[in-house]
């Protein structure tokens, strides 16, 4: 099954996988077939590219029934699909609830302030990932890029970059030659 809907979703069929999902979960189907922690990841992608507010707020208490709302794929997933349809206080919530956050997780975070113009934010959560002692890479410098406020920003980011070793990454890389706050 989980293959199934990961197939959907990398072929850009999201209303399929959502009806494939919805009509799972409301028949009388064995516990067995029902999707487990590792087909819940790809659900929250389809209902953001729908911008399906409703069933992702449906997915998300089905997956806290199921008791797999910690598990860390799962959790970025539904902290990114809540940055993405503008539920910046939602998505807040989810990524509080980890106690020992990914680095994938905090790059959702900081990639989904920026976008949401909450920029003071993105980097208030960049620097809380320093405190935790998370390793930052390219994504993280990216996303930090794309909510830094002035130069002196981009310069801090861009060495940070070069000090990490990821200034030569596609994603660092794009941003730090695009990001005219890192020029000086």
């Amino acid at each position: 099954m989980a293959h199934q809907i990961s197939q959907l979703v990398r072929n850009g069929l999201y209303r399929e996988v959502l009806a494939l999902y919805s009509q799972l979960h409301s028949a009388s189907v064995p516990a067995s077939f029902l999707p487990k922690n590792f087909a819940f990841p790809f659900l929250p992608k389809a209902c953001a590219s729908l911008k399906a507010l409703s069933q992702a707020q449906m997915l998300h208490a089905h997956i806290i029934r199921t008791g797999f709302q910690f598990q860390m794929h799962t959790a970025t997933a539904l902290t990114n699909v809540y940055m993405k349809l503008k539920l910046v206080e939602d998505a807040t919530k989810m990524f509080d609830e980890i106690r020992k956050p990914t680095i994938d997780l905090c790059n959702a975070v900081i990639s989904g302030f920026a976008q949401n113009g909450f920029c003071k934010e993105a980097l208030n959560m960049f620097q809380l990932i320093s405190c935790r002692r998370i390793r930052p890479d390219s994504v993280t410098i990216a996303s930090g890029l794309s909510g830094s406020s002035d130069a002196e920003q981009g310069v801090q980011l861009h060495c940070l970059a070069i000090k990490i070793g990821v200034e030569t990454d596609i994603y660092a890389a794009t941003s730090l030659l695009t990001d005219r706050k890192s020029v000086v």
